[in-house]
């Protein structure tokens, strides 16, 4: 037998092995990690807290109620936290809507989110997909549930030319957002970036059945009515005065 004859014979020994491997790398990127209540840019396993666990500085038992004046500077113009044009109004981004999920500020955890209107997160092995279970009791301020079709509207408006530059460039590496079912939404991105399923948890979203309405325009029409899912509502408003939530 040739030295020829023996290496393509060694090749051929390594050919079954070496396609099964192929056939791993390709379709791996289709396994997700089981649900998870939340994410660490380290891993799961450097998740600090549990499905319903409070964070260590918080008050699950804090008294309700009363009055909260605070002070700010500067004027505000606009009602809309995303928009181009105009000054927000401080902390409406925060305390009128929401965001996907929540960053911890436990200085245990340096980069962890845990849910915020989604209740778990399945994240795929190559990170460069996840998917979102919503909260099926989120609601808006108006009684409306919040949705797949809200995230999936609310990534598109990065396409208005009306919604400021610098979150588009924040969220340019999500390639697309896809409804699944009414509360289950799968985000695809790019590239891969450590950071890039956390980052996707920071979009605010919006109710598609307020802001999605194609006779107004996204950043000039709404500062008449903030509808969002946080912990307040607006009561009333001054431009350039005061805020009442």
């Amino acid at each position: 037998m040739s030295k020829v004859q023996i290496k393509t014979g060694y090749l051929n020994q390594l050919k079954s092995p070496f396609l099964s491997f192929v056939y791993i790398c390709l379709f791996s990127s289709n396994v997700y990690a089981s649900p998870m209540n939340g994410l660490s840019l380290y891993g799961p396993e450097n998740l600090k807290y549990k499905n319903g666990q409070p964070y260590e500085y918080s008050n699950p038992k804090a008294p309700k109620g009363g009055h909260l004046v605070l002070a700010d500077f500067g004027a505000f113009t606009k009602l809309n936290p995303a928009s181009l044009k105009g000054v927000p109004a401080p902390g409406i981004a925060n305390l009128i809507f929401q965001t996907p999920m929540d960053s911890s500020a436990d200085d245990s955890e340096p980069f962890s989110q845990y849910g915020s209107l989604v209740e778990k997160v399945e994240l795929a092995a190559d990170r460069l997909s996840m998917i979102y279970h919503i909260n099926k009791n989120a609601k808006f301020s108006d009684g409306y549930p919040v949705t797949a079709d809200d995230f999936v509207f609310s990534f598109d408006l990065l396409k208005d030319p009306e919604y400021h530059p610098i979150s588009k460039q924040y969220f340019k590496d999500i390639k697309n957002v896809k409804k699944i079912s009414s509360h289950k939404v799968k985000y695809t991105f790019s590239i891969y970036n450590q950071e890039l399923p956390l980052i996707t948890g920071q979009m605010t979203i919006f109710p598609k059945h307020i802001y999605g309405n194609k006779n107004k325009s996204f950043g000039s029409d709404f500062d008449e009515i903030a509808v969002g899912s946080g912990p307040y509502r607006i009561k009333s408003f001054d431009f350039g005065k005061q805020l009442l939530k």
